[in-house]
C-alpha cells in the first residue's frame, strides 16, 4: 500500500516540480499572487522533483522514501501558510494539508520500517 501512495505522490509532484521549473503560466500567476519572486518558485520546483525521485527511490531502498516524504510534508506546510498569509479561503489550504499528510504518513511509515528491521 505504501509503495502505490509512493509512486502517485511521486508522479503528483514530478509534475508539480516541473511546472514550476518551466515557469508554466499558472504557477508564475501564483506566486506573483504570493509575492513571492521566480527563484522561490524554481527553488520550490527543485525540491518538489527531488521529493518524488526520493519517493521513487524509496520503493527499493526505504531511507530515500522517509527523505522524500519529509521534504514534501515541509514544502506542505509551507503552502498551507502562504494560503493562509494571503488570506485565500480554506478550500485552497485543503490539498496541499491532505498532500502534507499523505507525505507525513509515507514519511512515517518508512521510518517506522526501517526500525523493524533493526
Amino acid at each position: 500500500m505504501t509503495t502505490k501512495r509512493q509512486a502517485l505522490l511521486g508522479v503528483a509532484f514530478t509534475a508539480a516540480g516541473v511546472s514550476k521549473l518551466v515557469s508554466a503560466p499558472p504557477q508564475v500567476d501564483e506566486f506573483d499572487r504570493f509575492g513571492y519572486p521566480p527563484a522561490l518558485r524554481y527553488a520550490t520546483g527543485v525540491v518538489e522533483v527531488a521529493g518524488a525521485l526520493l519517493l521513487f527511490t524509496g520503493m527499493k531502498y526505504p531511507p530515500a522514501a522517509r527523505l522524500g516524504g519529509a521534504l514534501i510534508a515541509g514544502t506542505m506546510v509551507g503552502a498551507v501558510g502562504t494560503h493562509v498569509r494571503v488570506g485565500d479561503s480554506p478550500k485552497r489550504m485543503v490539498p496541499p494539508a491532505i498532500l502534507g499528510v499523505l507525505a507525513s504518513t509515507i514519511a512515517y511509515e518508512n521510518h517506522k520500517a526501517l526500525n523493524a528491521r533493526h
